[in-house]
């Protein structure tokens, strides 16, 4: 069988706040020409999405680049911006099939406003549904290939795809983009098919763990991760800010002084102790000291945000633990 260029694509792009990025788009045609035509959309749209923009205004700039880069087409697109701490999805939709979220209480599909394919009809505004995701809830972003064929109606694909996808809330996302394939997805099929899936993880109670690479771009989303915990277990407003910022500085050590140019990781653990919160920020690296003058004013930092504070080093790499007395209760 050789192969066929089409012009599905999806992307997953994480962003400097600490969003992600989720995409989804197709477009009209087949070979190379479509093909051609979503590559450039898919840079620009990750490109509109990694300069900060809203959604909103990353599909009306998409828009803006098929006209310019290919007047007579069309295509269909969904961003979608996930806060995987809140759940907090921002959604916009131009003429592609609805998302799917599935919860506890089974499959539906979202609705976003009705906006016409970008490369239509010039549009300067597009309107942006928001949801919440809660722990444990999928969304499925999918083209039109799963649902729209010749041997069954679109309304009838539909109801497939959503009776499939809610037969099982307790699979895992895999488990899900699997079971969609090969129930909807026929041995004779010639359209394009591109299926996304996101589920958002519940999060332990009694300990939050984060690994990220030993990059600053990736701090934000350390930040906000742990700070989505630590008010899930009962954490004042003001003491968020102090341990979120001390371990962040923990982090920020690690990364220059640990790894030099060469790539790692830096571990963030988190722990409920007696009426206490200890954090654990941990490299795999080789300390390096910082050469010339000054330095040395984020472990005073530190000390200041949590007063028991303890540095190991080893040739395995360095381990910082903090801890803080939390006024009040922490929920249990």
């Amino acid at each position: 069988m050789g192969f066929k260029a089409g012009g599905d694509w999806y992307d997953v792009i994480p962003l400097a706040n600490g969003d992600v990025g989720l995409v989804i788009g197709d477009v009209a045609g087949h070979g190379l020409e479509a093909a051609s035509v979503m590559g450039q959309l898919r840079m620009a749209v990750r490109a509109y999405a990694l300069e900060g923009h809203r959604p909103a205004d990353i599909v009306a700039h998409a828009d803006a680049v098929l006209r310019i880069v290919a007047p007579q087409e069309l295509a269909t697109i969904v961003y979608a911006e996930v806060d995987p701490a809140s759940g907090r999805v921002g959604l916009v939709s131009a003429g592609h099939p609805p998302p799917i979220v599935i919860g506890a209480d089974g499959a539906r599909y979202l609705e976003p406003p009705r906006q016409p394919p970008i490369g239509v009809a010039r549009t300067s505004t597009y309107g942006e549904l928001v949801v919440e995701l809660d722990p444990g809830t999928t969304i499925v972003l999918y083209t039109d290939g799963l649902i729209d064929r010749r041997d069954i109606a679109l309304d009838e694909g539909m109801e497939q795809l959503l009776t499939v996808a809610g037969s099982d809330r307790g699979r895992p996302v895999e488990a899900v983009c699997r079971d969609l394939i090969k129930a909807l997805v026929p041995n004779e099929a010639t359209d394009d098919i591109a299926l996304l899936a996101m589920e958002r993880l519940p999060v332990r109670a009694d300990l939050f763990r984060f690994t990220m690479p030993a990059e600053p771009a990736e701090l934000a989303r350390m930040r906000r991760a742990l700070a989505a915990w630590l008010r899930g277990v009962g954490v004042g407003p003001a003491e968020v800010n102090d341990l979120v910022l001390a371990s962040a500085e923990a982090c920020s050590n690690a990364i220059r002084h640990a790894y030099g140019p060469s790539a790692g990781s830096v571990e963030v653990e988190a722990y409920r102790d007696d009426g206490a919160i200890e954090l654990v920020v941990r490299d795999f690296g080789r300390w390096r000291q910082r050469r010339g003058p000054g330095g040395g004013r984020g472990l005073a930092l530190i000390e200041a945000l949590t007063p028991s504070m303890h540095i190991e080093r080893g040739e395995s790499g360095t381990v910082v633990t903090m801890r803080r007395a939390i006024r009040g209760s922490v929920s249990v």
